[in-house]
C-alpha cells in the first residue's frame, strides 16, 4: 500500500488524474448498460414484431433510440432476413394505404380525370406506388384496361388525324365550320385538343383541312394580290395525276415543275397547302 501511495502522479496534478479515471469509469458504465439493454429479449422481440408489421429499419430504430444499422445487426443475430419475412410486403402495403387515409376518394377522382400515378403522387407529396395500389383496389380491372387501351390508341394517332379530329370537335361545338380565328379561341380555352391553326394551315391549308375533316370550307374572300389564283382540291388532284401518268411514277418536286402546264399550280403551292410534298402526294394520289 505504501509503495502504491508513493507512486508519482501523472503530469497535470491530482485533479487531472481524477477526471481521467472518472471518464474511463463513465464510459465503462455506459458500455455495460448498453450491452445489458441490447441483450434484453423483450426489446428484441418488440423490434422484430415492428419490422414484421411493416416498419422500416429506420422507423424501428427510432422507436427504440438506436440506429438503423444496429437494428439490422440485431435482426441478423436473430437469423432474420427482412426481405424473407412472411407477410411483410402486405404489411407495408397496409401502412402505405393508411398514410393516404381519407385521400382515397380524391385520388380515384384524379385518376378518372386522366392524371397518371406519378402526377397524383406529386400532387399529394407521396410515392407513386401506394397510389397505384389504391387505384388497383378501388377501380375494376376492366376500367383500368379500357383506359390503357384508350391511352395506347391516342399515342398511335398520327398528327394529321389529331389535327383533323380537333377541327371536327370545333365544328361540333360551334355548329358550323370554324374559321382559323374561332378555332384558336376554342383551343386557347382548352375546349378542344389540337394544334394551333397556323400548324394546320401549314400542314394542309385551312380549306383543305376542313374538306379532309368532312366539313364544308367557309367561302373565301377575294385575294388581295392582283392576278393571284386560288386552286381547289380538284385542281390540285387533276394536275398531280396528269403528271404522274406522264412520268410513270410519283413525281418529285423537280419533275412536277418540269412537266407542269400553264395554269396548273406550282409544286411550291402544293407543298405549302399540305405541309410536305410526300403528304401532298399521298392525299392527291391516294
Amino acid at each position: 500500500m505504501a509503495a502504491e501511495s508513493t507512486r508519482p502522479l501523472p503530469l497535470g496534478g491530482p485533479h487531472k488524474v481524477r477526471a481521467a479515471l472518472d471518464d474511463v469509469g463513465e464510459r465503462a458504465r455506459v458500455s455495460a448498460l448498453s450491452t445489458r439493454a441490447l441483450s434484453k429479449p423483450t426489446r428484441d422481440e418488440h423490434l422484430v414484431a415492428l419490422v414484421k408489421e411493416g416498419a422500416t429499419l429506420d422507423q424501428a430504430g427510432s422507436h427504440f433510440g438506436i440506429s438503423r444499422e444496429r437494428v439490422r445487426q440485431i435482426l441478423q443475430r436473430e437469423g432474420i432476413k427482412v426481405g424473407e419475412l412472411p407477410g411483410r410486403m402486405e404489411a407495408r402495403r397496409r401502412l402505405r394505404r393508411e398514410r393516404l387515409g381519407e385521400s382515397a376518394p380524391a385520388i380515384e377522382a384524379m385518376w378518372r380525370e386522366g392524371m397518371t400515378y406519378e402526377e397524383i403522387a406529386r400532387e399529394l407529396g407521396v410515392s407513386p406506388r401506394p397510389v397505384k395500389e389504391l387505384i388497383y383496389e378501388r377501380v375494376s380491372r376492366e376500367e383500368r384496361l379500357a383506359r390503357r387501351a384508350q391511352k395506347n390508341s391516342d399515342q398511335k394517332r398520327s398528327p394529321e388525324e389529331w389535327a383533323l379530329q380537333a377541327l371536327r370537335d370545333a365544328a361540333r361545338i360551334l355548329g358550323r365550320t370554324p374559321s382559323s380565328h374561332t378555332y384558336d379561341e376554342l383551343q386557347a380555352k382548352g375546349l378542344i385538343d389540337g394544334p394551333r391553326s397556323t400548324t394546320i394551315t401549314t400542314r394542309f391549308g385551312w380549306a383543305a383541312a376542313c374538306e379532309l375533316s368532312g366539313l364544308t370550307p367557309n367561302p373565301r374572300s377575294p385575294s388581295p394580290r392582283f392576278g393571284s389564283r386560288t386552286y381547289s382540291e380538284g385542281d390540285l388532284r387533276a394536275a398531280m395525276r396528269r403528271i404522274t401518268q406522264l412520268v410513270g411514277h410519283c413525281p418529285s418536286l423537280t419533275e412536277y415543275d418540269a412537266h407542269r402546264q400553264a395554269g396548273e399550280p406550282t409544286a411550291a403551292a402544293i407543298r405549302q397547302r399540305y405541309g410536305s410534298w410526300l403528304f401532298a402526294r399521298s392525299q392527291l394520289l391516294g
